[in-house]
């Protein structure tokens, strides 16, 4: 597989601020319509954080099919530019703390996303989460108390 990650002078200026320049210890939100980059500014923001000396940096999505897109681009020519095993579904890295707390997964209430509040509203119970440097959410709508920013479309 190739790197379809956009390469960093393809960015524009708001693009390489949204990476490079919001604080690093803190949560951001970042929206935008389709084709403003926000994909691109996730896996960029992902790989600038672990060059920070912060290795442990989780990138979760929504879906699973756009985790494995996102994989696609963790390889560029053989050589791993972000660790596969660092980008999981939101609902998949939440069913593992349940697994690692030895805790019965809460009942389906039948609905995809109130599935997934129940799932983190239980998992923030348990005392033993694990602790990452970083957590960066794609499409999710778990992420509370964050910073909004926004992407524009690049003209």
């Amino acid at each position: 597989m190739t790197l379809w990650w956009v390469q960093k002078d393809e960015l524009d200026d708001y693009q390489l601020q949204l990476i490079e320049d919001l604080p690093l210890g803190e949560s951001h939100l970042i929206l935008g319509p389709p084709g403003s980059g926000k994909t691109n500014v996730l896996l960029r923001r992902a790989q600038f954080v672990r060059s920070q000396d912060m290795p442990n940096v989780l990138v979760l999505t929504f879906t699973r099919s756009l985790t494995e897109v996102v994989k696609t681009g963790s390889y560029d020519r053989g050589r791993e530019v972000y660790p596969p095993n660092l980008i999981q579904t939101i609902e998949s890295w939440l069913r593992s703390l349940y697994r690692k707390n030895q805790e019965p997964l809460p009942l389906d209430p039948g609905d995809l996303t109130e599935r997934k509040r129940i799932l983190a509203s239980g998992a923030l119970q348990f005392s033993n989460l694990p602790q990452y440097n970083s957590q960066i959410f794609h499409n999710t709508m778990l992420c509370l108390s964050m910073r909004l920013r926004t992407c524009s479309p690049k003209r």
